[in-house]
Order: C-alpha cells, then structure tokens, then sequence
C-alpha cells in the first residue's frame, strides 16, 4: 500500500528525497537489498543537507534492531555506509 501510494504520488510530480529513500526502506523491509541498491543512486542525488541522511541512517539502524535477525546485514551495512558518505 505504501509503495504504491508514493509511486503514484512519483507519477504526478517531480520526487523528493523523502519519496526516494522511502522506496529504499520499504525494499529493506522486504530484504530486497538489489532493488534497495538500485534506488539508492536516486534518493542520494535528491540530499541537500546532511541530516537527510543520517535521519535515514537513523531508521535504518532502527529497523536492524527490530528485526535485523530476518534481514541481510551485510547487505544493510552497505546500504547505510553509501549515506554516510553524505551525512556531513
């Protein structure tokens, strides 16, 4: 339902940051990190402050400690070591 409400939202005006890295999460969630990988590029060339990335490094670390077990950590580590590059 999420997804398809940004995507949507994608279709009708130009996405934001917010809607990009959301699309990145949810393929998180689904532990689908090639998907998270390929969006990843685009929601990275959207930040325009460094707490846009560690807002999202945030809840990405949220998200391993709640079900990290059901989840590619490594996979995960690679996802939030790309943000931090960017969370000056």
């Amino acid at each position: 339902m999420a997804r398809f409400a940004i995507e949507q939202k994608m279709k009708r005006q130009k996405p934001d940051y917010w809607d990009e890295i959301t699309l990145v999460e949810l393929a998180v969630l689904e532990n689908n990190f090639d998907l998270a990988g390929d969006r990843l590029g685009d929601a990275i060339s959207k930040i325009s402050a460094g707490w846009m990335a560690e807002t999202t490094i945030n809840n990405l670390r949220m998200l391993q400690s709640h079900i990290g077990d059901r989840m590619d950590g490594e996979r995960l580590e690679d996802v939030i070591g790309e943000l931090e590059k960017y969370r000056k």
